[in-house]
């Protein structure tokens, strides 16, 4: 996905671990970094845009950071996770089966171009830094 941003006024940022795949990705586009570990607070703290896998931890703490999303989800709860991020209107979606460069650049365009997404990711973020998510908790237990 690095290569479909290339020509977008963003910074691009790939935490990749493997050293090999790494080396895969030959000469990257000049607006990437590839990075072995990068603190995810560190990041979303300027970021723009999350695109991501939609795993519940990157999507919990983009939504803290009030950071809208383009998400792909590949497996496991990841497609109920992007399909909440959607329904809150913090993320656009495409499908596994329609990812390619051209689909996850124009999702990325779009999120990026349409204010709302960011403005209601600040928002959910608000909410989510105003609420003591434990109290919530422990009164809906006691509730039952």
């Amino acid at each position: 996905m690095l290569w479909g941003l290339a020509d977008q006024p963003v910074l691009t940022l790939l935490p990749l671990a493997d050293v090999q795949l790494r080396d895969e990705l030959g000469e990257l586009p000049s607006n990437a970094i590839v990075t072995e570990y990068v603190p995810h607070s560190l990041v979303l703290e300027q970021a723009s845009i999350v695109v991501s896998h939609a795993g519940h931890g990157i999507v919990s703490k983009a939504l803290y950071f009030g950071v809208s999303m383009v998400l792909c989800p590949w497996d496991l709860d990841q497609p109920g996770v992007d399909t909440r991020a959607k329904a809150l209107g913090v993320a656009k979606v495409v499908r596994r089966a329609n990812v390619s460069l051209e689909t996850v650049r124009q999702a990325v365009t779009t999120v990026l171009n349409n204010p709302k997404y960011r403005k209601t990711a600040s928002l959910v973020s608000a909410r989510s830094k105003t609420t003591d998510a434990v109290d919530v908790a422990c009164r809906l237990l006691e509730s039952f």
